[in-house]
C-alpha cells in the first residue's frame, strides 16, 4: 500500500469515527427532545379539551391554543435544524483538521 493509500484510509477511518459520534449525539438529543415535547403536548391537549368540554374556553381560544402548540413544534424543529447545521459545520471542521494533521504525519 502506498503512503497516499495509508493517508486516505487513515482520514476515512477518522471521518467514520467523528461522523458516527456526531450522529449518535444528535439522535440521542433528538429522542429526548421529542419525548419531552410529546409529553407536554399531550398534557396541554388533554387540559384544553377538558376546558373546552366544560365551557371554560370557547372554540376560538381552543383553536388558538392548538395553533400555538403547533407553532411551538415548528419553532423547535427550526431550532433543531439550526443546531444540526452548526453540528455539521463543526464536523466539517473536524474532518479538515483530521486531514491536515494526518497529512503532516505522512509527510
Amino acid at each position: 500500500m502506498s503512503k497516499f493509500d495509508d493517508f486516505f484510509q487513515t482520514v476515512l477511518d477518522g471521518v467514520k469515527d467523528a461522523g458516527g459520534e456526531a450522529a449518535k449525539d444528535f439522535l440521542k438529543q433528538a429522542t429526548v427532545d421529542s419525548q419531552q415535547f410529546k409529553a407536554q403536548a399531550e398534557a396541554n391537549l388533554q387540559r384544553w379539551t377538558t376546558e373546552r368540554a366544560n365551557g371554560e374556553i370557547d372554540d376560538d381560544e381552543f383553536q388558538s391554543l392548538v395553533r400555538g402548540q403547533l407553532a411551538e413544534a415548528t419553532l423547535a424543529a427550526l431550532l433543531k435544524a439550526g443546531v444540526a447545521q452548526q453540528k455539521a459545520a463543526e464536523l466539517t471542521d473536524k474532518v479538515i483538521d483530521l486531514a491536515i494533521s494526518t497529512a503532516f504525519k505522512f509527510i
